[in-house]
C-alpha cells in the first residue's frame, strides 16, 4: 500500500469588547471563529502474489478529497448597575450564529500502472473500472437570547431568560425556551 496525503488547515479567531458604551455599566462583546481544512489523499494498492490466498490480481488507485469548514459568531450587550445601594440590575441581549459543512469526493480505478508518475485515474487500462462517490452535509444554527437579573439587598433574586434557537436539524425550525427563577 503506497500513498500520499496532503492537508491544509486555516483557523482564525477574533473578538471585540467595548466597556461603558455611552452608559455606565453597558458593554458589548463580539467573537468570531472560523476553521477550514482540505485534504487530498491518494492510495495505491499494487498487484502482488505471495500464495493463492495472498494476492491481488489488479492494482487499485483511490483518490479522496474531503473538505470541512465551520464558523461561529456571537455578539451580546450586557448592562449591570446598582441603584440606591440595594437594587442591582443585570441585562443581557445577544445572538449566536454558526454553520458547519462537510463534503467528500472519492474516486477509484483499477489496473493503474505501478510507476508513481502514472497514478492518475485516467491512466487505467480498464475504462469501465471507475467508481466515484460524492457526499456532504450542512448544518446551521441561529440563537437569540435575553436575560434579566434583579436582586434586592443581595437577598432576593429574580432571573428571567428567553432563548430562541433555530436549527437546520429541527423538524420545527425554531424552538423557544423561556425560564425564570425566584430566590
Amino acid at each position: 500500500n503506497y500513498g500520499d496525503r496532503v492537508s491544509n488547515m486555516f483557523m482564525a479567531n477574533a473578538f471585540l469588547q467595548i466597556d461603558n458604551l455611552g452608559l455606565k455599566g453597558l458593554s458589548f462583546r463580539a467573537q468570531y471563529g472560523a476553521r477550514a481544512d482540505y485534504s487530498e489523499n491518494t492510495s495505491y494498492l499494487p498487484v502482488y502474489f505471495v500464495s493463492a490466498n495472498q494476492q491481488r490480481q489488479r492494482s487499485q488507485l483511490t483518490v479522496e478529497r474531503p473538505k470541512r469548514s465551520s464558523w461561529l459568531g456571537n455578539a451580546y450587550f450586557m448592562y449591570n448597575n446598582t441603584f440606591s445601594k440595594d437594587h442591582n440590575l443585570g441585562l443581557t441581549l445577544g445572538t449566536e450564529l454558526q454553520e458547519r459543512s462537510n463534503t467528500s469526493f472519492s474516486a477509484e480505478a483499477m489496473d493503474i500502472p505501478e510507476a508513481e508518475n502514472m497514478w492518475y485515474l485516467s491512466q487505467t487500462a480498464d475504462k469501465t473500472s471507475y467508481t466515484a462517490s460524492h457526499s456532504g452535509s450542512k448544518y446551521s444554527m441561529a440563537s437569540f437570547f435575553a436575560r434579566a437579573n434583579y436582586s434586592y439587598a443581595n437577598k432576593y433574586l429574580f432571573t428571567g431568560t428567553i432563548r430562541a434557537d433555530g436549527s437546520s436539524k429541527f423538524i420545527e425550525k425554531w424552538g423557544y425556551f423561556p425560564s425564570f427563577s425566584l430566590g
